[in-house]
């Protein structure tokens, strides 16, 4: 078992994908049966999607396979997106007065609430200012150690009430009397009074503490006890909706959340 019991149990940022942009020029030069692609129409390529409107970046090349030809033509290969075109999506497609209720998790379940949407239940806020219905709200330190060490039920998932991505969410199974530690679903364990600090200090938005929801049987066989969601993007024109695509985000190894900057975890589309 991992022993993590300092600021570093929450993630404060997404990792970076361990590619290693030289070992992976050699790679594709090889190719498969001796048929690669040479350095100059690596880099060519590599500079007409970065600079072109995708702004697919060099470690995106090479994640994607867009090296190899007989996988994408060029057509297949601009129609790729990068992280760096995020942003540029985001503006041309979505109305800014959406933006709050898909960033702030308190806001988007009170949402859901409203027109009795199925939710996760919510154990508790710690945040200075902000309520949540008749949920108890912690505003300094001691009221949410107490709260951990008393009242809290376990076992719960814990996410930032504004944020992206999984960063700083926790799967705790239990809490150890003897050590007054927190046990994660991943193996690390950290003591109340570090995991305290670094909300506190890391997560200025607050966080919510709710209970943890199990997958059906079927998932769980093939995902293990996290859940594995399907986002489906939904293209609204004239106020008519029509399904553009749907992705499956495959939770794997001893990753807490399905987000696929996570190292192992799997997306699936819906194109099979």
């Amino acid at each position: 078992m991992i022993d993590v019991a300092d600021l570093n149990v929450l993630e404060r940022e997404k990792r970076a994908l361990p590619i290693d942009i030289i070992d992976c020029i050699r790679a594709a030069r090889g190719g498969h049966g001796g048929h690669g692609k040479g350095l100059l129409s690596q880099l060519s390529e590599i500079a007409r999607l970065t600079f072109g409107p995708g702004k697919v970046s060099a470690e995106e090349y090479f994640l994607y396979r867009l090296y190899d030809d007989e996988r994408y033509d060029a057509a297949a290969k601009r129609e790729f997106a990068g992280e760096a075109a995020q942003n540029a999506i985001y503006l041309l497609c979505c109305h800014l007065c959406w933006w709050a209720p898909a960033y702030d998790k308190l806001l988007f379940y009170a949402s859901l609430g409203s027109i009795n949407f199925p939710e996760p239940r919510v154990h508790a806020v710690f945040h200075p200012m902000r309520t949540y219905g008749d949920v108890p709200v912690l505003k300094y330190r001691p009221s949410l150690a107490a709260f951990l060490r008393q009242d809290m039920t376990y076992p719960f998932f814990s996410k930032p009430v504004a944020g992206r991505h999984s960063i700083g969410i926790a799967r705790v199974v239990r809490r150890d009397d003897a050590t007054d530690e927190l046990f994660l679903d991943d193996g690390r364990r950290t003591g109340v009074h570090d995991c305290v600090s670094v909300l506190d200090e890391i997560l200025g938005s607050g966080n919510l503490f709710q209970e943890r929801l199990v997958p059906h049987e079927d998932v769980a066989r093939l995902c293990g006890d996290r859940i594995a969601t399907v986002r489906f993007v939904v293209l609204v024109e004239e106020g008519v909706p029509e399904l553009f695509r749907a992705v499956w985000k495959i939770p794997a190894g001893n990753n807490m959340a399905d987000n696929f900057w996570r190292l192992g975890n799997l997306l699936a589309d819906n194109n099979g």
